[in-house]
């Protein structure tokens, strides 16, 4: 907002107490309701398809792990240099539509979906609904992780000049349970980012 110094670190310093507040309430939430997942894809755009989902809960739980065979697309070239799926390792996997009924009672039950990044995961995953209000039904118990990590970025860590996973990851020192790009691993790396962004999140005997 083009303030000076010492207005930027007083504006700073309301936000910063503001956003302590949000991530330090206690939240009461039930950890096996909530889930975590990551897609990895065929390529960057909406049209693409998926051809690997995990799925974690908040206990750390492993719900779902599973390539997926594409119904369309033969190769994907620029996407397998980075999770490194190749169509021959998907070829014997079930199709999204074979695993869409499994997927569905899973995210039913739940009270809260995260990824990092949802609004790309959610642009392919809003596809295994069928009507706009089941569609609806599922953003709505959706959150970002890459939205409150790229907050606290912002409000503790301004030398910080990106916000992918990899980069919160690192701001917060965890450990990398897996290969980096993987579904699995960002998964898993997703649930550890917000544990530390969210430490009361879950519920505890002693408030339950």
């Amino acid at each position: 907002h083009k303030l000076c110094e010492d207005c930027y670190k007083e504006d700073l310093a309301v936000r910063r107490a503001e956003g302590e507040i949000h991530r330090n309430a206690y939240y009461g939430m039930d950890p096996e309701r909530i889930l975590f997942f990551d897609l990895e894809l065929t390529g960057f755009y909406a049209r693409d398809e998926i051809i690997s989902i995990t799925v974690v809960n908040g206990a750390g739980e492993l719900i779902m792990d599973t390539l997926v065979k594409p119904e369309h697309t033969k190769k994907w070239k620029k996407t397998e240099k980075i999770h490194g799926i190749t169509p021959e390792m998907v070829e014997n996997f079930p199709l999204l539509t074979d695993i869409t009924p499994e997927i569905k009672r899973i995210f039913e039950n739940a009270d809260r979906i995260i990824a990092y990044g949802v609004s790309t995961d959610y642009s392919h995953m809003k596809y295994i609904y069928d009507t706009e209000a089941e569609r609806e039904a599922f953003h709505a118990k959706t959150r970002c992780c890459a939205n409150e990590f790229v907050r606290y970025a912002h409000e503790n860590r301004p030398d910080i000049d990106h916000a992918s996973l990899i980069d919160a990851m690192k701001c917060f020192d965890i450990e990398w349970r897996g290969v980096p790009h993987s579904s699995i691993a960002d998964t898993f790396a997703c649930r550890d980012v917000w544990d530390r962004l969210f430490p009361n999140y879950y519920k505890t005997e002693e408030k339950a």
